[in-house]
């Protein structure tokens, strides 16, 4: 099929004054360049002469309301030429009716936050990417968390967020608020932050009018530094040798198998022995991981070799999620894992992240098999192919992941030059 043939329009300047006119311009090949100016006005020093919009970095009382104007006549242009056929169309009445029909869809804006991020959540449902449909219930989780925090600070504040009311002023009294009366952390503020600007990307991509504050880099998402636990070789050790309570003993065998293969919990627990294969003189575990819809396929361990052995070639019973945070802190209390240590949890009463020194038992949860796989690995194995297993698209995701640094190399050359 011929992809339709599309117009170009840009912004420029005209006028003798520092107040000057702000001028469309469109052009469809060579045959049609039209210029309307529109009513709007603005400060040369303000303008941007070779990218035809206004400085990023400039500041003006009217400058929010003139970008939102600029944004949606950009909108409007691009949703008109969609429907035509030949440049025949394209005159000069055409242009000023779709700039003035731009300027009565902003009136009528009503989008309001809560709602786009339930309308997005829906269509994530239903959504195809590398092949797959749908995506993890963690991340629909996600959004649902986002919406219902927003709502509070709606109700906080007395009345509903639109999307052109995302400001800087909208995003340091939500940080605030999230801060300081709801008691979250800084990276669960920068997750919300990232999800509010992910559902803009895409109304802005549909034709919808959004302050561009939103997109700047000073609407950025607060973060902090990640304080992980994560369980040694030798400790997995310690772990495997627990003996009791059945219940424990078959999250016990999920542990030491999660740890070894670096799956999700959510992947982890959908193991079957489907996913054993053999491959040469030994066996493979394969698996398609539901967040990112990659392949993964890895050599299986020694100690899930005996776990699998024991169980006829079987994996453990699945557990919920829930359980098996439980029950794996059971686990590393009975086997001893009681030495102090600097993390972080989630305060059984209050359900918010704290940071502090706790005993290291207290610190263990599911994410730890992910963790202790990438740290484990490190060092020893490159980085392709412990990338390989987790599925980070890039050096630079897996050393933030395991929490070192793009200057951790250092020190290795100093040891060899040694």
């Amino acid at each position: 099929m011929t992809k339709k043939k599309r117009g170009s329009y840009s912004f420029f300047l005209r006028g003798t004054n520092d107040l000057k006119s702000i001028v469309l311009r469109f052009r469809f090949g060579r045959e049609t360049d039209l210029k309307i100016a529109l009513s709007e006005k603005v400060n040369e020093k303000y303008w941007d002469k070779n990218k035809g919009c206004i400085k990023t970095n400039s500041s003006f009382d009217e400058k929010n309301a003139l970008e939102l104007r600029l944004n949606q006549i950009k909108f409007s242009i691009d949703k008109a030429m969609d429907s035509m056929r030949d440049s025949d169309e394209y005159t000069s009445d055409w242009l000023k009716n779709t700039v003035e029909s731009s300027n009565d869809s902003i009136e009528e804006n009503n989008y309001f936050l809560t709602d786009e991020l339930e309308a997005y959540k829906n269509n994530l449902r239903v959504r195809y990417k590398n092949g797959v449909q749908g995506v993890a219930v963690t991340t629909l989780r996600n959004y649902n968390t986002t919406k219902m925090r927003i709502g509070k600070y709606e109700k906080w504040i007395g009345h509903k967020i639109q999307l052109t009311d995302l400001d800087f002023e909208f995003h340091k009294n939500y940080t605030g608020f999230a801060s300081n009366v709801l008691g979250l952390a800084q990276n669960s503020i920068g997750k919300d932050i990232n999800q509010v600007k992910t559902i803009c990307y895409d109304a802005r991509d549909r034709g919808i009018a959004i302050n561009p504050n939103v997109f700047s880099r000073r609407f950025n998402a607060p973060s902090e530094k990640t304080i992980f636990t994560t369980l040694t070789p030798d400790e997995l050790k310690v772990i495997a040798e627990y003996k009791g309570l059945n219940y424990l003993e078959n999250a016990r065998d999920w542990l030491i198998i999660g740890c070894w293969t670096g799956c999700r919990v959510g992947d982890l627990m959908s193991l079957t022995e489907k996913n054993v294969i053999d491959y040469k003189e030994t066996r493979i575990i394969k698996y398609t991981q539901r967040k990112t819809g990659k392949t993964v396929a890895l050599p299986i361990h020694p100690q899930v070799i005996e776990i699998l052995d024991k169980n006829g070639g079987k994996f453990p019973r699945p557990i919920s999620d829930v359980n098996f945070n439980k029950y794996i802190k059971k686990v590393a209390l009975k086997q001893g894992f009681v030495q102090p240590i600097m993390g972080s949890r989630q305060n059984p009463k209050t359900h918010k992240k704290e940071v502090g020194i706790f005993e290291k038992w207290e610190l263990i949860r599911s994410h730890i098999c992910r963790r202790s796989f990438a740290t484990n690995h490190y060092h020893i194995l490159p980085n392709k192919l412990i990338m390989a297993a987790t599925a980070h698209s890039s050096e630079k995701m897996l050393l933030r992941y395991i929490g070192e640094t793009e200057t951790d190399h250092i020190d290795a050359y100093l040891d060899v030059w040694k």
